[in-house]
């Protein structure tokens, strides 16, 4: 009898261990790239900046062209960041990328930034943007 008690515990002991290790399982990072095309990268930029609108469009020789405009929500400081471009081919692997652009942004203002791509490959584009360095 006593045998049987003390495998029963030692069985519930080994599922409570077992059931405690599924909640161990690395976390797999969400893919924000693609819910949306511009990426805040810090808490800073993501508290004090919105994007008002964005579009892409083609440029006449068929390149594409981003337009963004960005809206400050800090009210006493002109916030400071730092905006790049990364373009991508159809199958969604980088072209090219362009330079940290400083884009300053006066307290609850705008701010207007723009990007094309050099060659036509561009199909896709991400936007990152963080607090200025």
């Amino acid at each position: 009898m006593q045998k049987i008690i003390r495998n029963g515990i030692i069985m519930v002991l080994a599922l409570g261990i077992l059931a405690g290790c599924q909640g161990m399982a690395p976390k797999v990072a969400k893919d924000y790239e693609a819910d949306s095309p511009i990426l805040m990268q810090d808490k800073f930029v993501r508290k004090d900046v919105a994007v008002s609108k964005h579009r892409a469009s083609w440029t006449a020789d068929g390149r594409l062209a981003v337009d963004v405009v960005f809206v400050s929500r800090n009210k006493k400081e002109t916030v400071k960041m730092q905006v790049q471009t990364i373009f991508k081919d159809a199958d969604g692997f980088e072209t090219e990328k362009t330079n940290w652009q400083l884009v300053m942004i006066a307290p609850q203002g705008f701010a207007h930034y723009t990007s094309k791509a050099l060659n036509t490959k561009a199909k896709g584009y991400n936007i990152y943007c963080r607090t200025a360095q």
